[in-house]
């Protein structure tokens, strides 16, 4: 016992002369049933499910984490990992930048992070979750006519006026069925300034302050 760990435990150690590891620049692994489940490398590094650890810690496969994880450097996960609890599920990083690696081609540059209904953190365009809940610059589908209880509309519920404003010298331009219905054309614009035209084609334009002719 003076001269090797005990299967039971050793008593009357010295930490500054005892310990479990190597002195010979060799990594010292850990087995179960003997397949190698633990290696720490000769550098300090600690590595779970592989045996090229390339960080302080680095943890391959499935992982669970519970309680409080804090970051203060980078943090790199590979595989399936679960951070928080059923409790809580809670993921913080201060200062910091979580970077999505290996991200399949032929998909939309501009994306976010959304949690769907079941739980899960996912990818989506940006685009077509602004779409589902916002009006876009290029125009919506899939929209449905307000009925009076439901579908979608330009305006606001509350006892406010709506106003439709521009800071730029650019038309305002109202689209339905994929063809403009009506344009508000700012000073500055084609046509007068602060005129209401139907459209910007048939016949010519800008002579009255509102002009709603058919083509």
């Amino acid at each position: 016992s003076s001269n090797a760990w005990s299967l039971t435990g050793n008593s009357g150690t010295n930490p500054a002369v005892n310990f479990l590891g190597t002195t010979d620049g060799q990594p010292l692994v850990i087995r179960t049933s003997n397949t190698e489940r633990l290696r720490i490398t000769q550098t300090g590094d600690v590595g779970i499910g592989t045996t090229t650890p390339a960080a302080r810690l680095h943890v391959a496969g499935t992982g669970r984490i519970d309680g409080t994880l804090t970051a203060a450097a980078d943090l790199s996960v590979d595989g399936n990992t679960t951070l928080g609890n059923a409790a809580a599920d809670q993921l913080t990083v201060n200062a910091g930048t979580i970077v999505l690696v290996n991200v399949p081609t032929g998909v939309a540059t501009q994306e976010v992070l959304l949690r769907d209904g079941g739980g899960q953190v996912r990818r989506i365009a940006a685009g077509s979750l602004v779409g589902a809940h916002a009006w876009m610059l290029g125009g919506n589908t899939g929209t449905t006519a307000w009925n009076g209880s439901a579908g979608n509309y330009v305006g606001h519920s509350d006892a406010q006026p709506l106003v439709i404003a521009t800071t730029t010298p650019q038309p305002i331009q109202l689209w339905a069925g994929n063809q403009q219905v009506l344009r508000l054309n700012p000073a500055g614009s084609t046509g007068p300034a602060w005129s209401i035209q139907r459209d910007a084609g048939g016949n010519q334009r800008g002579l009255y302050a509102v002009d709603l002719q058919a083509n």
